[in-house]
């Protein structure tokens, strides 16, 4: 993959002057920095955010994904763990300044998907007016807040991936989180090497596994083994399209590589929602590849004997999802986390059932829950609570109203990536179409997950959003300049190499 540097234009004087004055900035701010601080990480945090950003100036494409990496492996948080700045609102700020340069320079404003920034603006609009209702305005305004930051990351994910050459880059780039991430989960878990984080990248967390035992479940960087879970399951179709894909052999070995360590990192997080989706992923897998039914009979046996080599509570942890289908509802309540599931969703109904336009606001499902929670009486904890369900929480706090706008637009991410796959089958480019696909099998990964998750972090929501409603933005200029689907390269594993 080769990754073209700017234009070259009449105005070549001025980014190289911008590029300049900027470097000189950082270059001092990072000085600073190393000079008056006792952290010995953050001098080194600050030289390496200062080459991504002298890359960044020199190639935006590099900015692009960069942003995806430290976006997805929450690089931002874990320098904050170890006493640095907060630096994703400075880098997004820097990358929107870049931006803005190029259509200065370029004299063209980048082509953002239409429907992106309208749907965000539509449910904005929804947010804000739940906002004013809200009975708790601290927390709703944290939560108006958190909805501003992750619509900005896909807006600007929208803004820069313009371009269908870089989408094998972002690819590439969540399917090397995915291979980081598992490789420290799966070492942490086989060394039983659970008190040691690995600065951040891998920590672990005792919690109830099932009936009275508890053990360590791997969390990642995320601090949460279902939240963990969820965002390694989007990764699975992404990894296995690359070790289909890939030409060069390194390459292939390399993505065959991060889907086992993946898939073994979704196990070892205990996650029931997590297992699910997975086996959701997988049955989009099947249904796409439609591989021979003798090899299929061999994933099946291979699968019923995996569970032989599991952690005994492991299968017997799964084995409790079938009291979801029993009769005896007093069974189901009985079981910890089955018991604290099933009164958030209550609680979450009530919310709904009272405030069926708009909700009880952003944010305030938590601070409501224990005036509701009481009139259920089946959790007996007195703390606030998270929905565990990002469609009842979006329904309990912004209403009919809100929940009609956020399922469209999840909608429209689905059938968006599958328009745009069929196009670029039109186009003869197959490489985008499979990696169109396995983005839109990822993303109903994740939104199975969310049926037992409410949207902790939801920038990894947004930036999935962003990249699904830019590919369709790129496949539609391609449809109309037909010319470029026929004199620019397929783009699979051997593009630009």
């Amino acid at each position: 993959m080769t990754i073209q540097p700017w234009e070259k234009s009449s105005s070549l004087k001025w980014p190289i002057i911008v590029i300049g004055v900027l470097a000189i900035s950082f270059g001092a701010f990072i000085g600073m920095i190393v000079g008056y601080s006792p952290n010995v990480y953050l001098p080194i945090a600050a030289a390496v955010g200062f080459i991504v950003a002298i890359l960044t100036l020199a190639n935006l494409e590099f900015g692009l994904l960069a942003f995806v990496f430290m976006t997805y492996i929450r690089l931002y948080n874990i320098i904050e763990l170890h006493g640095g700045p907060s630096l994703q609102l400075p880098f997004m700020a820097f990358l929107v300044l870049l931006i803005l340069i190029h259509w200065v320079i370029e004299r063209h404003f980048p082509e953002i998907s239409i429907k992106l920034v309208v749907l965000f603006s539509i449910f904005g609009v929804s947010t804000f007016l739940s906002y004013l209702y809200a009975g708790n305005m601290v927390d709703a305004q944290d939560a108006l807040e958190t909805f501003i930051k992750g619509g900005s990351v896909a807006v600007i994910v929208g803004l820069i991936f313009t371009k269908k050459e870089y989408m094998r880059g972002i690819v590439w780039t969540l399917v090397l989180v995915g291979g980081i991430l598992g490789s420290v989960s799966v070492f942490q878990y086989l060394t039983s090497s659970f008190t040691n984080d690995f600065w951040g990248f891998g920590t672990a967390v005792v919690e109830n596994i099932v009936g009275g035992t508890n053990d360590y479940r791997l969390s990642g960087s995320l601090g949460d083994p279902n939240l963990f879970a969820m965002v390694m399951v989007v990764l699975v179709p992404l990894a296995l399209e690359r070790a289909f894909t890939e030409k060069k052999k390194i390459l292939k070995i390399l993505a065959i590589y991060a889907l086992i360590v993946i898939v073994m990192t979704i196990v070892f997080t205990f996650s029931r929602g997590g297992f699910l989706s997975l086996l959701v992923v997988i049955g989009f897998l099947v249904l796409w590849k439609k591989p021979p039914l003798t090899y299929l009979l061999i994933g099946l046996v291979l699968f019923i004997l995996s569970f032989s080599i599991l952690p005994p509570s492991y299968t017997q942890r799964m084995a409790t999802l079938t009291d979801v289908f029993s009769q005896d509802t007093t069974e189901m309540r009985n079981e910890v986390s089955f018991r604290g599931r099933f009164s958030e969703a209550g609680v979450a109904w009530i919310m709904f059932r009272d405030h069926p336009i708009i909700g009880v606001g952003p944010g305030n499902y938590n601070s409501e829950y224990m005036n509701y929670s009481r009139q259920l009486g089946w959790d007996p904890r007195v703390e606030a609570r998270g929905a565990h369900n990002l469609y009842l929480e979006v329904a309990s706090e912004q209403g009919i109203v809100g929940l009609t706008i956020f399922l469209f637009i999840l909608y429209s991410v689905f059938a968006g990536l599958v328009r745009s796959s069929r196009k670029f089958k039109k186009l003869n480019q197959p490489g985008l179409a499979d990696m169109s696909i396995a983005l839109m099998i990822g993303f109903a990964g994740y939104c199975t997950a969310s049926i037992f998750l409410h949207n902790i972090f939801p920038y990894y929501l947004w930036m999935l959003i962003g990249i699904a409603f830019s590919l369709e933005k790129i496949a539609d200029n391609e449809i109309k300049n037909p010319q470029i689907g026929i004199t620019t390269p397929v783009i699979d594993g051997s593009l630009n190499e």
